[in-house]
């Protein structure tokens, strides 16, 4: 997917900064507090709308660059799925609950296979 790939190559593009930050010395808790500022919101920009959609590839691109992230700043840093599910959990709560509207977690929405294709045809 386009948006994924840009994304992910925006997301290495910063990484350049923090590197340079953490040569200097900079305080770990500021080194997160960028990568919270400034990365995060580059990864995560809509994603509840299309994280559901993208492969497995992608989710691996995307999260190789939280790792690296990771590394640079030495802390632990959550990754794109706990984010993506906590979005999904939030706008989910803020739709009204009737009777009528069920309630579908989003890992059961998504599910990590979608995307992947198979070489077996499908039966008719």
């Amino acid at each position: 997917m386009l948006n994924t790939s840009n994304t992910v190559r925006k997301g290495q593009q910063r990484l350049d900064f923090p590197r340079r930050l953490r040569r200097v010395n900079l305080p770990q808790q500021l080194l997160c507090n960028f990568y919270r500022s400034t990365m995060e919101i580059i990864l995560t920009s809509c994603i509840s709308v299309w994280y559901g959609s993208t492969t497995s590839a992608e989710h691996k691109a995307l999260q190789r660059v939280v790792k690296t992230a990771q590394h640079i700043t030495a802390t632990t840093l959550p990754p794109i799925q706990d984010i993506y599910d906590k979005r999904c959990l939030r706008k989910q709560s803020t739709y009204p609950q009737t009777p009528h509207t069920p309630v579908i977690p989003c890992s059961n929405r998504c599910p990590p296979e979608r995307g992947t294709r198979t070489s077996e045809p499908e039966p008719s």
